[in-house]
């Protein structure tokens, strides 16, 4: 179905069937390589997912994890993640930050588009948009949550990580998951750093994803792997431009290995 059809099919269905058919669709999963590494870090155990949108990492984490928390605060992607998710994927209705309450949740609008997938606590996040679509969401910190055998967590929060961080660092110290950061220098400049910084002196190795192999982050890169001319915009591929990155505890540093031995078993 082409572009304008889909828009003409949208316009004449309630917003509800629409969030389930993009969220179903979504759980097909996403051209986000890390995605692919997901069966190589299952333990058994729980994959958190923290700003779970449409779901688009879910799909995939519920067949490789026992259970998925999936975290997503606009009302009606909860929604329809609930009833188009599988039976292991339990869906939280809130926003993850550093403090428990109440925030202003903000989805750009790109060419008349609500871009959900942009959607920030942070004022700023997104530049050179055409409006906002404000949303009043509930807050709270993934500790107050006291979530067990977590395995791996992804963020991916537009701008919110190092909240996020913060208020989970008790989970990080208890479970000691791996995880999966989207951070990105648009944000914040200059704060890229601290937050890698504040997760490798909680003992945790940080490497990424590029061309098919697993790299070590050298302190102080983040502009070589973010080239303006190479930052993602909606609808269009990143190329080259490296935003998310793998924090391995050091004391489970295999993991790294297995990581590289399930990337070269996978046809390229």
């Amino acid at each position: 179905m082409n572009r304008a059809l889909k828009e003409i099919a949208k316009a004449m269905l309630p917003a509800s069937v629409v969030a389930e058919w993009q969220v179903r669709r979504a759980l097909r999963g996403a051209p986000d390589a890390e995605l692919q590494l997901l069966p190589a870090l299952a333990r058994g155990g729980v994959f958190l997912d923290v700003g779970a949108n449409m779901g688009s990492w879910c799909g995939q984490a519920a067949r490789a994890f026992a259970e998925v928390h999936a975290f997503e605060p606009i009302a009606s992607l909860a929604a329809a993640l609930r009833r188009a998710a599988p039976p292991n994927v339990v869906v939280h209705e809130l926003a993850l930050s550093d403090r428990e309450g109440h925030g202003r949740f903000a989805v750009p609008i790109y060419g008349g588009r609500a871009v959900t997938t942009r959607a920030s606590l942070e004022r700023g996040a997104n530049i050179g948009v055409d409006g906002e679509a404000v949303h009043e969401v509930r807050l709270a910190r993934l500790d107050s949550l006291a979530l067990l055998d977590v395995d791996v967590v992804k963020i991916d929060v537009e701008g919110h990580e190092a909240a996020v961080i913060a208020g989970a660092r008790e989970t990080l110290a208890r479970e000691r998951p791996t995880l999966i950061v989207e951070i990105e220098e648009r944000h914040h400049a200059g704060r890229s750093e601290d937050i890698i910084g504040s997760l490798v002196s909680q003992g945790y190795f940080c490497c990424y994803l590029r061309d098919a192999r697993i790299e070590n982050y050298r302190t102080g890169s983040i502009g070589e792997l973010q080239p303006p001319d190479r930052r993602p915009v909606p609808g269009r591929s990143a190329g080259h431009y490296v935003n998310n990155f793998i924090f391995v505890p050091v004391e489970r540093g295999h993991e790294i290995e297995a990581m590289e031995r399930f990337i070269a078993r996978r046809p390229h």
